[in-house]
């Protein structure tokens, strides 16, 4: 792997890190909302790295199922890990387009529960991401 690319992966295992920290602090004080968004991105962050990793190119707006599929598609090992993740999709931020769109999915219930196992799946994808970019698979 590159330095750059390298140094890149780095930087997006530190956003992740950090977007976790945030999303633990909120569960004492039952924020299970912004926590369930923040343990998405950190996990989001955390697979992006796992694709930079690999030297794989990051298409514009990515998200945590696309970056998934294609962390897959190169590294069938992770199959298991980015179906583990999945979950996690239902937190995801609302896509950008410049079309209207039509009836919006029901909200995922925020919960106490829910919230604790978005913040585990989040962990596990920081934790493996980190594994993987100090030696790789």
């Amino acid at each position: 792997m590159l330095q750059a690319t390298r140094d890149d992966a780095q930087r997006w295992i530190a956003q992740a890190e950090k977007d976790l920290k945030d999303a633990e602090l909120l569960l004492p004080d039952e924020g299970y909302y912004p926590l369930c968004r923040l343990a998405y991105l950190a996990a989001e962050k955390a697979v992006r790295a796992l694709v930079l990793g690999k030297d794989l190119h990051v298409a514009d707006r990515p998200t945590l199922g696309s970056l998934s599929q294609q962390l897959e598609a190169a590294e069938p090992a992770l199959g298991s890990l980015m179906t583990s993740l999945r979950p996690l999709q239902q937190f995801a931020p609302p896509a950008q387009t410049g079309e209207p769109q039509g009836t919006p999915p029901p909200p995922p219930l925020y919960s106490r529960e829910a919230a604790k196992g978005a913040l585990a799946l989040a962990r596990q994808a920081v934790i493996a991401a980190k594994r993987y970019l100090t030696s790789p698979f």
